[in-house]
């Protein structure tokens, strides 16, 4: 039986059966958040072959000829998890291992950013209520609740940022959006909205993290968007887009917090 192997434990971080599927199934979303808007370097090319070799060998499915990693990714995922039954332990914990391993590597981190944490939300549904801090495991911070796991809460999706710049863009178009409505456990200040993208690394309070991918926007958003346009923080719209973001130290934030943000720009 599938679920007699989890919770499936890799390093810190803990994946239920739906969890470890729905990873593999988002390899091909998993390069398009990460080579959005930018190229990708040829060491970064070579371990995202790497990883859908891996995950092909171990699904017993055969690659595209192709030079499009996207792609080759996309096969392999997608193969993994349609034999999901069939991948032993070993070969899910490791491969998931080494996802985490390429897509947290993908950014040239040379610019840094420095800001502060100007709000905290944590709750059931939705607009998030406003906390004051919380303690933040690798599973996300406390009190925070995903009503639907299927789409969230997995442990690349720990937290959910947003800024203030980017709020501030959308409310200046006329989007009746506020801090916490939109599902975001962390706003920061200071940052700009084009620097918090896929592969950054991230120092909030007393919490090590690195930005997993975008967060999709969901229809629950429809009502704080001008004539129900919530597709606006998609990333394919501009730099307005919230991000999912995996824990790699625990500890605790607090509003007001200094927050470092190490990117490519």
């Amino acid at each position: 039986m599938v679920e007699a192997r989890f919770p499936l434990v890799v390093g810190n971080h803990r994946y239920t059966a739906t969890d470890a599927r729905r990873t593999l199934a988002s390899f091909g979303a998993l390069w398009e958040h990460h080579s959005h808007a930018t190229a990708l370097s040829a060491g970064v090319c070579d371990m995202g072959r790497d990883l859908a070799s891996v995950a092909a060998s171990a699904a017993g499915v055969t690659l595209p000829i192709t030079d499009d990693v996207g792609a080759l990714l996309e096969t392999a995922g997608a193969g993994c998890a349609d034999r999901f039954e069939t991948l032993s332990s070993t070969d899910l914990a490791g491969i998931v291992a080494a996802t985490w391993e390429v897509f947290s590597r993908t950014r040239d981190l040379t610019v840094t950013h420095h800001g502060t944490v100007s709000s905290m939300h944590a709750g059931r549904g939705l607009p998030k209520p406003g906390v004051d801090g919380g303690v933040v495991s690798f599973g996300g911070l406390e009190g925070d609740v995903q009503r639907a796991r299927t789409h969230h809460g997995r442990p690349q999706q720990a937290l959910c940022l947003w800024t203030t710049d980017a709020l501030g863009v959308l409310r200046s178009e006329g989007h009746p959006i506020g801090p916490g409505c939109a599902g975001e456990n962390i706003v920061l200040d200071g940052i700009p909205r084009d620097a918090v993208r896929p592969g950054a690394r991230l120092v909030i309070g007393g919490v090590e993290a690195f930005v997993s991918s975008y967060a999709i926007p969901c229809k629950k958003n429809i009502g704080w968007f001008a004539d129900g346009d919530f597709m606006r923080m998609h990333h394919r719209r501009g730099d307005e887009s919230r991000f999912y973001a995996m824990v790699t130290g625990a500890g605790r934030i607090d509003v007001g917090d200094a927050v470092t943000v190490i990117s490519d720009r």
